[in-house]
């Protein structure tokens, strides 16, 4: 086979000019290059071919898809990094169920377009050969926007809370300071970890958030506990509550603060 380098039209190996256009013809093409050139062309049609699929998965698609893979693995190391450092970070698996339902869509459309034809067989005849419209093709697509778009809010509130310490362990490290005797009151404990309860009181409600989610998980009313009430009232200024565990702390706490 030749090729013309003028008009680009495909010859025959016989041939000296071209049948479209009369240029002279130069050589024969090797056979890797001509099944190179088939592969190209097959290609070219194939993607031809599924443009006109109405749920052909295109550049945007994979694009908007590896975006929200790249936020699944963000958002899987942040929940690592609170685990080790016992920091706090809110929503973070509601954003990775939504990067994965983004990831879905983005990649599997036919497979939820499958998915909605299960639930239309139970309202219209014929459901089994429905195909889509051009209306649930823009929605589709602005709903893969839609939930990357959030995923990434929800990373992106997640990392700007991670430049504060991590204040919970703080917490257990004031409670576990070996200088204060054992039966001694919190203000011993915090008294003997000035810089440590200041950080903590500096932090203000991303303090008390982290605290008051704690205190509500916790089965028990321990000194960890205590000290976290003490950092709540102290940071609400609001020292004239009245508690004798965790679960009255909370009940009142919801009256001052909430």
């Amino acid at each position: 086979m030749k090729i013309c380098t003028k008009c680009g039209a495909y010859n025959s190996d016989d041939r000296k000019f071209c049948v479209d256009c009369s240029e002279k013809l130069g050589n024969v093409l090797s056979a890797s290059e001509e099944r190179q050139m088939r592969d190209n062309l097959n290609k070219r049609m194939d993607e031809m071919y599924n443009r006109n699929e109405p749920l052909y998965v295109s550049k945007f698609d994979k694009a908007i898809g590896a975006v929200s893979i790249a936020g699944i693995l963000c958002s899987i190391v942040l929940l690592i990094i609170g685990k080790i450092t016992q920091r706090s970070f809110e929503l973070l698996w509601a954003g990775i169920i939504i990067f994965l339902l983004a990831c879905v869509e983005a990649f599997m459309p036919k497979v939820t377009w499958a998915v909605r034809k299960l639930r239309l067989r139970f309202s219209v005849s014929n459901a089994r050969i429905a195909e889509p419209s051009r209306f649930y093709m823009y929605c589709r697509k602005a709903a893969v926007v839609f939930m990357a778009v959030m995923g990434i809010v929800i990373l992106a509130t997640n990392l700007r809370d991670f430049k504060h310490p991590p204040i919970r362990r703080y917490i257990s490290d004031i409670a576990a300071t070996e200088s204060v005797e054992a039966g001694s009151s919190t203000r011993d404990y915090i008294n003997a970890n000035p810089d440590k309860w200041e950080k903590i009181l500096n932090e203000g409600d991303y303090t008390i958030g982290i605290f008051v989610s704690e205190l509500e998980k916790a089965d028990s009313t321990g000194l960890d506990e205590w000290l976290m009430m003490e950092a709540v009232t102290e940071i609400s200024g609001i020292n004239d509550m009245f508690y004798t565990n965790k679960d009255d702390f909370l009940l009142v706490y919801s009256t001052y603060g909430w």
